[in-house]
């Protein structure tokens, strides 16, 4: 008999979602990052978008908090890459916008 973890990572492959899976993962601990480091005051306004091509697309809704992540770009990609060793991250972007939206894979 298969285990399910067997049987959920040929799933992903037939169903060819295993890069959406592995998009939503970078996301996930990128907005972990975002809780543990960007100040309280400021969590409302930044939030992890997409990953595309390796880059992280970080949406802001303040010059500050995108300069706040842009300072600190290499922590975010060394904290995705620790959660997710073959997280294929190189390099984080902010996008400043007027409010924010869900996820985007």
């Amino acid at each position: 008999m298969k285990r399910v973890s067997d049987l959920l990572g040929s799933l992903m492959e037939r169903k060819n979602i295993r890069s959406q899976v592995e998009a939503a993962q970078m996301v996930a601990a990128a907005d972990e990052w975002i809780n543990l480091t960007v100040p309280a005051s400021r969590q409302g306004d930044v939030c992890a978008m997409s990953v595309r091509d390796g880059i992280l697309m970080i949406a802001c809704t303040s010059s500050a908090s995108a300069e706040f992540v842009r300072d600190r770009a290499v922590d975010v990609m060394e904290y995705v890459c620790r959660k997710l060793p073959a997280a294929p991250i190189v390099s984080v972007q902010t996008r400043l916008v007027s409010e924010l939206l869900p996820h985007e894979f």
